[in-house]
């Protein structure tokens, strides 16, 4: 029923443009002229028709023009649950003047102007009529376009005669049968005596006549009409002249006659929703025939008060209350459930009160868009599920924040997006941002970070998919809310932001009228990104940076380095934490240097696992830890030097303690002793690394006193050597030629393997979903057997199913598996109980490319050749932070694989000077010359400069 209305309503007026309906009218009078000559003529030869006229009785709905009406027919055939049918009828005999057509939005059709008196006859016809119960007779009916002439009854008077009395219109000259019709007489008499008083169209006053011709109606203006209402405090007067829904009417003010849209406050009615894929109008929503219905019954061609309460800004229309006869038609679409409540564009309190009641009793009563509603159960003391509360940890940009909810390790972060603004967007690297980027993100963060803020879910958005995504990509809109501000709002107001034009019908902020006013007033008074250009905001970038490769980072280093006598001259001064690399290594701005750089603890380590590598303990609480207390405030920073990676060494002080401190007393970081021997404030940081771990906090949690082991030493030629101890060894992953993992050749391993492949793993357990840093047991796709793995990432995976990133343990190589494979890890294979059987080494005494650098890969692919698939022999030569650095030996050749990566060019001794490591670099060094003399690899174009190798890494 709804679909055949629709298309029915569009048909009549959607199909032809107002051009073609005045050509259509025109060839009705002539055919009807025609129709009746004929008539009389069959009548004098053969006597009077037999065949009925048709009649009926309705009520006037609407008054196109001075004589013309469309009356909804009462007690007629009807579609059950549809509207009575109407008819639009032409006054017979008469003919008033023509209302021109106004210009379309395109501009392809340009607006005409009226006859003169034509908006005066059709309101004269308007005011007798409208709502009025009439009776009518067809005389005669165009076939084509169901147009009907009819004699028109409203009180027991012809409609006609009113009209020809007043003079508003001409009447037809007599001819045929209507040289006898007394109805015709009497109109052509009322109207000889209308012209001989010289009223309506007859006056013989010019000015009249000049002042009749009304051109095309002026668009107005929105906000100068809201403006003008506001002062005024009285509502408009406004004709509805269409109803485009439920609840957005087409109209013109009094007496400016200025043409308007006016959408409800607060009320949404059911619409036809766009498509903007297809660029069509889709499916009718439901109810939308029978709100369309309601309101066109209600306020079309009648007047009515307009209350403006704010303005559209995606059509420029205005929003407001509509109330006829004392009676808001808002609520009663309401009450009569052809309408629902909406936020974004509200009116004030109490009438918002009124609406949701009357909505409510619409719920209650189950009433037409309504019939399958069921009421939520809200308890008050919890929150809802479209509502957060959290504390702003991160400002990404002006329209984005991240909340951290929750309390301690249960803390989750979430990414915010503001609803129905949009920012200028920041692009620090290529150092365009957009005006005002800058100022909006600085001014968030000064005002929200660390604060507890109320987030409520607006709407969301289902992003297109990009390649290789299978999933759709969910964004949701929230109103951020500091104390009783809303923040998008505050944004708005001070011009660093937009309002989004949304489409008719779309979902939108709470408060999105509010929004459009705030931004009209900021365009009016030229504030922000509506007045005068942004100031510069050049900003020195001294980070090391991700793309360009080696040139780019050697292009780095070198102006981070040229920067260090400016920032040691500045000494202690302000900085903004922009990231938290981990819980001692961030990236800082400094205002008054206006660089952008990296900075490390002098003398302390932080944890610090590897993106590829196993979770180290307490890697990531010591990060959470530095994100939680520096992230975007402010602080001051002291540079002590820089390494030679191009970031800078120093201290971080937040309300005026020391970060270093506070991570010691934390147990989240540790202290380099041998930097602290240098240092002016080691020994104190020794100190409160002492009652840290002594109070057994953080790390030192499961800390034993190391024993005192006696060191076995043989004395030859004043020399000390560390006396070796070599095992046997397998490499059973190779990261780069610096790190892999050695396992040693021993029957525990076998007996592991063993015993895990013998345990029946069963099915997967339900909610079975480990997080970063757990053990569990996967079973391997290659061989199908069962192995301990440490859980380094979880993806969100394909439709809802995560993915989980792993490092076996016991051999160091990497995979992703889907949770089928994975299972709880039994308490007697935990690592308490039997350790990691693969350990993540390096060579000892040799400094080897990154696998990115140049002979990187070489070096890589000349380890794979020397150790895999052997029995090494390795020697533990210290331990750094997880890792064991190893001299590397093949018994088979005597080959140590240290010194033939040097004597291949491909790796490089270390400058170390201890007594007892005399000769080892001795022959490391002879080796290095070797390679230099031949230009192998590194030395293929000369020697290379030593300025960098000499330089100390301050880190450590």
């Amino acid at each position: 029923v709804y679909d055949g209305m629709f298309r029915g309503k569009c048909a009549k007026l959607g199909s032809t443009t107002k051009e073609k309906e005045v050509q259509d009218e025109n060839r009705d009078r002539e055919r009807e002229i025609t129709r009746e000559t004929m008539s009389a003529t069959r009548e004098n030869q053969s006597g009077p028709s037999s065949s009925p006229k048709e009649t009926g009785h309705g009520i006037v709905r609407s008054v196109p023009r001075g004589d013309m009406l469309v009356v909804l027919q009462l007690g007629g055939r009807q579609v059950p649950g549809g509207a009575p049918p109407e008819h639009r009828l032409c006054l017979s005999n008469v003919n008033a003047p023509r209302l021109g057509r106004s210009s379309s939005r395109n501009g392809k059709i340009a607006g005409t102007k009226d006859e003169p008196f034509a908006w005066e006859s059709r309101e004269f016809l308007r005011k007798l009529t409208i709502g009025a119960p009439v009776t009518y007779t067809v005389n005669y009916k165009n076939p084509k376009n169901d147009t009907k002439f009819a004699t028109v009854m409203m009180d027991g008077e012809n409609v006609a005669n009113k009209i020809a009395e007043a003079g508003w219109a001409t009447i037809r000259e007599a001819s045929g049968k209507r040289e006898t019709d007394p109805e015709h007489q009497e109109l052509l008499t009322l109207s000889r005596q209308a012209q001989e008083a010289k009223r309506g169209i007859f006056t013989d006053d010019e000015k009249k006549r000049k002042a009749a011709i009304r051109s095309d109606p002026p668009a107005a203006d929105s906000f100068a009409l809201y403006e003008r209402c506001r002062k005024q405090q009285k509502p408009f007067e406004l004709l509805v002249e269409h109803v485009r829904n439920g609840s957005t009417v087409r109209g013109v003010l009094k007496p400016g006659l200025e043409s308007v849209v006016v959408r409800l406050a607060g009320v949404q009615a059911p619409q036809i929703p766009y498509d903007p894929e297809t660029k069509k109008e889709s499916r009718p929503e439901p109810f939308y025939p029978e709100a369309m219905f309601f309101a066109e019954q209600g306020v079309l061609n009648r007047d009515v008060e307009l209350t403006v309460t704010s303005v559209d800004a995606t059509s420029n229309s205005l929003v407001g209350t509509i109330s006829v006869g004392g009676r808001d038609l808002g609520e009663e679409l309401l009450k009569a459930g052809l309408a629902c409540v909406v936020d974004w564009n509200a009116p004030s309190a109490e009438k918002l009160k009124v609406y949701r009641a009357a909505e409510a009793a619409a719920q209650a009563a189950r009433l037409r868009m309504w019939r399958g509603f069921t009421p939520k159960v809200v308890d008050p003391s919890v929150l809802a599920d479209d509502e957060v509360l959290g504390r702003v940890r991160e400002i990404k940009n002006g329209g984005k924040l991240v909340l951290s909810i929750g309390q301690g390790a249960q803390a989750v972060a979430k990414e915010i997006d503001l609803s129905s603004v949009t920012v200028p967007r920041l692009n620090p690297r290529d150092g365009d941002d957009e005006p005002f980027a800058w100022e909006a993100k600085q001014f968030l963060r000064k005002r929200l970070i660390g604060k507890k803020v109320r987030a409520q879910l607006d709407y969301s958005r289902e992003l297109k998919k990009r390649e290789g995504e299978t999933s759709p990509v969910i964004r949701e809109f929230w109103s951020i809310y500091l104390d009783r501000t809303n923040i998008a709002l505050m944004l708005i107001e001070r011009g660093f932001a937009k309002v989004v034009r949304h489409r008719e019908g779309e979902p939108r902020s709470p408060i999105y009228a509010q929004l459009v006013l705030a931004e009209e007033k900021c365009r009016k008074t030229g504030r922000g990104m509506f007045g005068s250009k942004a100031a510069a905001h050049h900003i020195n970038d001294l980070t090391r940076p991700s793309k360009g490769g080696q040139a780019a980072a050697a292009k780095s280093t070198k102006n981070a380095k040229g920067f260090l006598p400016f920032l040691l001259r500045s000494g202690r001064q302000a900085a903004v934490v922009e990231h938290v690399y981990s819980g001692a290594r961030f990236k800082v701005y400094c205002p008054n240097d206006t660089c952008m750089l990296n900075i490390a603890l002098s003398t302390i380590r932080c944890p610090n696992s590897r993106r590829d590598g196993p979770a180290v303990p307490f890697a990531e609480e010591s990060t959470e830890f530095s994100r939680n207390l520096i992230m975007q405030r402010d602080v001051q920073v002291e540079v002590e030097n820089i390494d030679r990676t191009g970031t800078f060494v120093g201290r971080v002080f937040f309300n005026g303690q020391d970060l270093a401190l506070t991570l010691l007393e934390k147990g989240l970081a540790s202290v380099h002793e041998p930097s602290a021997r240098h240092s002016d404030y080691g020994e104190e940081y020794l100190k409160i690394q002492a009652t840290a771990r002594e109070a057994r906090v953080g790390m030192w949690l499961n800390y034993q006193e190391p024993k005192v082991v006696e060191r076995s030493t043989d004395v030859d030629a004043d020399k000390k050597e560390k006396k070796q101890q070599w095992f046997a060894v397998q490499v059973t992953e190779i990261i780069d030629a610096g790190h892999f993992y050695l396992q040693r050749e021993c029957d525990d391993v076998k007996e592991l393997q063993r015993s895990l492949n013998e345990k029946d793993w069963g099915v997967p357990v339900a909610g079975f979903d480990p997080k970063v840093g757990d053990i569990v047991a996967s079973q391997f796709a290659e061989d199908k057997d069962w192995y301990r793995a440490s859980v380094t990432k979880v993806y969100p995976g394909k439709n809802g199913i995560k993915e989980y990133a792993l490092r076996y343990i016991d051999y160091g190589n990497t995979d992703v598996v889907d949770p089928r494979t994975l299972r709880p890890l039994p308490v007697e294979f935990t690592v308490a109980r039997i350790p990691a059987q693969a350990v993540l080494s390096t060579l000892a005494f040799v400094k080897v490319p990154e696998l990115t650098a140049e002979f990187g890969e070489d070096a890589a692919y000349m380890l794979r050749d020397l150790v895999w698939g052997k029995t090494m022999m390795a020697n533990i030569e210290s331990r750094n932070n997880g890792e064991v650095q190893v001299s590397l030996g093949d018994p088979g050749t005597n080959v140590l694989v240290a010194s033939a990566l040097v004597e291949a060019g491909l790796a490089r001794p270390e400058k170390r000077r201890e007594k007892y490591l005399e000769s080892i670099m001795r022959k490391l060094n002879q080796h290095a010359e070797k390679a230099r003399a031949a230009r192998r690899g590194m030395w293929r174009y000369g020697d290379i400069p030593d300025d960098e190798e000499d330089e100390p890494d301050f880190r450590k």
